[in-house]
């Protein structure tokens, strides 16, 4: 070992631009590695190779997973929670665009009088928007579809079509003991507006 220790002193000095105390540290982290083992053999001879050259224990790595593996558990649910959200508001532009284009066509639709709940023409502008909602993968059963605006009935003034969606997701319904749902709401309340030129006259 003492032959051991020259050679790697020479080697350090003259191969290598550390310094002297960089050297012992590496000298000593080396004799501990390749001290004499104990008579063990097998696993345990290993083990104890492994604890020296580490400095570790099988016991720090299980408390180190048992810290970090609940908090990437909570980020991979949170980052799933945010693309459902993120999917569901894409879904709902979509669906409004639609429904703005339906009404750009029948600008009629504005009107409560000349197109009232039970007309057919309502029922289609209805059904054009959830169709859309339903092929995006929207529960239509949580879906609310406003009547459209337009200030007057004019070729080229907007009307605006508003549509809304409550969106439940996996942990909608989860609580937990003594914090509760840790300010999650419990259902996402995701709106949006699409605006249309009213076009002429079909």
């Amino acid at each position: 070992m003492k032959r051991f220790d020259r050679w790697l002193k020479r080697e350090l000095v003259t191969t290598s631009p550390v310094t002297l105390s960089a050297a012992k540290r590496l000298l000593f982290a080396t004799r501990r590695c390749f001290a004499p083992l104990s008579m063990t053999r097998g696993a345990e001879q290993l083990r104890e190779l492994k604890a020296r050259c580490t400095g570790g224990s099988p016991g720090q790595s299980i408390v180190e997973m048992a810290v970090l593996v609940p908090f990437l558990v909570l980020m991979v649910l949170a980052l799933w929670e945010m693309g459902q959200v993120f999917a569901a508001y894409i879904s709902l532009i979509n669906a409004s665009r639609e429904g703005a284009v339906f009404a750009a066509l029948y600008p009629d639709l504005s009107d409560a009088g000349a197109t009232p709940l039970d007309s057919q023409l309502y029922k289609d502008y209805l059904d054009r928007v959830k169709g859309e909602a339903v092929a995006t993968g929207l529960d239509t059963h949580f879906l609310l579809v406003d009547r459209p605006i337009a200030p007057t009935i004019d070729v080229n003034l907007p009307i605006t079509v508003t549509v809304h969606y409550q969106l439940q997701t996996f942990s909608s319904g989860m609580s937990m003991p003594l914090f509760g749902r840790m300010g999650l709401p419990s259902y996402y309340q995701i709106n949006y507006s699409m605006v249309m030129p009213i076009r002429e006259d079909r």
